[in-house]
Parts: C-alpha cells; sequence; structure tokens
C-alpha cells in the first residue's frame, strides 16, 4: 500500500492480480496488466523520486491457484507522471 493523490492509496491484490486506487470505500482499477499481459501476483509497490511506480510482480497467487503464469518480468517500472503522491 502506498499514498496516492487526494487521500486515497494504492494496493496491490494478489488474488485479483491487480493493483486498485482505494478511496471512500471504493476500490477502482488502475493496472491491470503490462505489456499486454494480466499481472502475476503484484506484491510491493513503492514510488521513487521522479514518479516511477516500482512494483514487485512474483509468480506466488499464479503458483497456488495453478492459474498459468503471465509473461511479465517479477519487476516492474510504470512512469506514472502527475499521479504520483
Amino acid at each position: 500500500m502506498v499514498p496516492y493523490k487526494d487521500g486515497a492509496v494504492l494496493l496491490c491484490r494478489q488474488v485479483s492480480r491487480d493493483i486498485v486506487i482505494f478511496k471512500d470505500g471504493a476500490f477502482t482499477p488502475l493496472i491491470t496488466s503490462f505489456e499486454g499481459h494480466q499481472l502475476n501476483s503484484p506484491n510491493d509497490m513503492i514510488f521513487s523520486a521522479n514518479g516511477t511506480l516500482w512494483i514487485t510482480d512474483p509468480p506466488y497467487a499464479t503458483r497456488r491457484a495453478r492459474i498459468p503464469r503471465c509473461r511479465t518480468r517479477a519487476s516492474i517500472a510504470i512512469r506514472m507522471g502527475s499521479w504520483r503522491a
């Protein structure tokens, strides 16, 4: 979980394999795939000083549920620009 804009937070959800904005009790999908592939098990994230969101995406949930693993790397960098908190 990391702070986001306007009092919201970003959450990694391993079971649904996405990253969402959580604000006022509601979840809004933000990242569901990377380079055309569904995420594996988004786990950790942090914003760097330049606004890049770094995400770890290991295959934990896909192994437990026997879901085919996607082809994303274990670490992903996404430039969020003005979305940074």
